[in-house]
């Protein structure tokens, strides 16, 4: 079973790629090694491929994007910040409203 800030993060991660590429983000693993392997063998899901650039060149040396992808990859995180951030808070108000109610007099 996934932790509950999981669907959270899967969520704003899903939404940002949304909004920013316009492409609907695929879940999965992505073949070799990666975290996605083992978070999803965890049962906590993935999104492997989340990011600007080109899998081609990923993780080698002298790892690049375009210069004219940089805006784009900035966008992308500061929406996948603030998407996540936004849920947190709501789901911290939500479970301390919900708690407030448990113990109120009224």
């Amino acid at each position: 079973m996934a932790p509950a800030g999981a669907a959270r993060l899967i969520g704003a991660a899903a939404a940002a790629m949304r909004a920013i590429l316009g492409a609907e983000p695929r879940s999965g693993v992505l073949l070799g090694v990666t975290d996605s392997c083992w978070l999803t063998k965890a049962g906590i899901p993935t999104l492997p491929a989340f990011g600007c650039g080109s899998l081609a060149v990923a993780h080698r040396p002298n790892e690049w994007i375009p210069a004219g992808d940089l805006g784009t990859a900035i966008d992308l995180t500061e929406a996948l910040v603030r998407g996540y951030a936004t849920a947190l808070v709501i789901w911290i108000v939500t479970a301390s409203n919900a708690r407030a109610m448990r113990y109120s007099t009224c």
